[in-house]
C-alpha cells in the first residue's frame, strides 16, 4: 500500500518552461493527501521557492530543498545540513580570485548574493521573487546557508572545494552542497520519522540528481525526458506524471 508520495519537480511536476504548477498536478496532490498519503516535494530549489510554488498545500506536505540539504514540514525544520561559515568564505574567495559572474548563497527563508553582473542580479532577483538579497560582506547572511550556487563562466575544480560535494555543474550554474547530504539521505530519514518502509514509498524523477532516491524504493519511476542515470536507477517509466499518480493513489 503506499503511504508517501516523493517527487522531484523541474523536468518531474513542472514541465520545463513552466513557471507555475498546474491545476491538474496540485489537484493530483490534494487527491493524495485526502486519502491519508503523505506528499513530499524533493528539489534542488531553495525551500523559499518551494513554499510559493506549493502554497495551496504548504501547511500539508513535507519539503525535501536544497538538493537535500534541508528538510521542513509546517515551517519546522526536520533535519538541516548547512555549510560552514568558513567554506563560504572559501567559495567567496574562489568567485573573486577566478572573475565569476556571481554566486548565490541559499537559506530556508531568504537566498544571499554577490555579483559583478548586472545581468546575474536582475536574474537572481526575478527568478526568487525577491526572496533575494544582495550583499557586500559574508556578514550580511543571517541564518544558514545549505548549498552555494557558482553563475560561471567556467567550473570551479571541484578539488578546490574538497569538502563539499558538487551536486551540479551545468552550462550556467555550478551547485554545492555538504557531503553525506543529497534527496536519498533526507528521504531516509523522512522514512525514519514517518516510521515507513521503501516499498510504502513511490518515487519521481528525471535528473541525475534523483537517481539516488529512485534507486532507493522499488516503486521508482523516471519521468519524460529523464536522464540516462535517472533511467538506470528507476524500475519504472512514466511520460504522464499525473496519469501514473492517480492511477497509484486510487488503486
Amino acid at each position: 500500500m503506499v503511504k508517501l508520495i516523493v517527487c522531484d519537480l523541474d523536468g518531474t511536476l513542472l514541465a520545463r518552461g513552466e513557471k507555475e504548477l498546474s491545476s491538474e498536478v496540485l489537484s493530483a496532490i490534494q487527491t493524495c493527501l485526502a486519502r491519508g498519503i503523505h506528499f513530499c516535494v524533493a528539489s534542488g530549489r531553495s525551500y523559499h521557492e518551494l513554499k510559493r510554488l506549493f502554497r495551496t498545500v504548504e501547511d500539508e506536505i513535507y519539503f525535501i530543498a536544497s538538493d537535500g540539504a534541508l528538510l521542513v514540514h509546517k515551517e519546522e525544520t526536520l533535519s538541516e545540513a548547512a555549510i560552514p561559515k568558513r567554506l563560504l568564505s572559501k567559495a567567496a574567495m574562489l568567485s573573486k580570485r577566478n572573475e565569476l559572474p556571481g554566486i548565490l548563497f541559499t537559506g530556508k527563508y531568504l537566498s544571499y548574493y554577490s555579483c559583478s553582473c548586472p545581468k546575474f542580479a536582475s536574474y537572481t532577483e526575478n527568478n526568487l521573487h525577491h526572496h533575494a538579497k544582495r550583499m557586500g560582506e559574508l556578514e550580511e547572511i543571517e541564518g544558514s546557508v545549505y548549498k552555494l550556487s557558482f553563475y560561471k563562466k567556467e567550473a570551479i575544480a571541484p578539488r578546490e572545494l574538497s569538502e563539499l560535494c558538487e551536486i551540479y555543474d551545468g552550462s550556467v550554474w555550478q551547485d554545492f552542497i555538504v557531503k553525506d547530504a543529497g534527496k536519498k539521505v533526507t528521504l531516509q530519514k523522512l522514512l525514519s520519522l514517518l516510521a515507513l518502509s521503501p516499498e510504502e514509498t513511490v518515487v519521481f524523477g528525471d535528473n541525475d540528481n534523483d537517481s539516488g532516491m529512485l534507486s532507493l524504493v522499488p516503486n521508482s519511476y523516471a519521468v519524460g525526458e529523464a536522464s540516462e542515470a535517472a533511467k538506470k536507477a528507476s524500475h519504472h517509466y512514466t511520460n504522464n506524471i499525473v496519469k501514473t499518480m492517480n492511477e497509484l493513489i486510487l488503486n
